[in-house]
């Protein structure tokens, strides 16, 4: 089964997600059509466990490099450093 956790704090919803692991520029960033709280909507149709999108499932189905795959654990607005220059590329999920 799939956890969704920022800093500790496990996420079961859409408002989990941005009380938890808020877009870089909060509310600036957090609104329908944007990437982050789309995201989140999409990985919580409903309150409690995140599920796989379709679309997303179906694409990973489509190849044999990744069919059966099954995720543990992810952590949205994942800071990832490439290099030692500026601050990193906030991900909206990290898987």
């Amino acid at each position: 089964m799939l956890c969704l956790q920022k800093n500790g704090s496990e996420i079961k919803s859409v408002d989990d997600w941005f009380k938890f692991a808020p877009p870089k520029k909060g509310l600036y960033h957090w609104k329908d059509g944007r990437s982050a709280k789309e995201l989140a909507k999409a990985w919580f149709p409903a309150e409690g466990n995140p599920i796989v999108p379709d679309e997303l499932q179906a694409l990973l189905e489509s190849r044999d490099e990744t069919r059966g795959i099954a995720f543990e654990q992810g952590e949205p607005e994942r800071v990832i450093l490439f290099d030692t220059c500026g601050e990193g590329r906030h991900a909206d999920l990290v898987l």
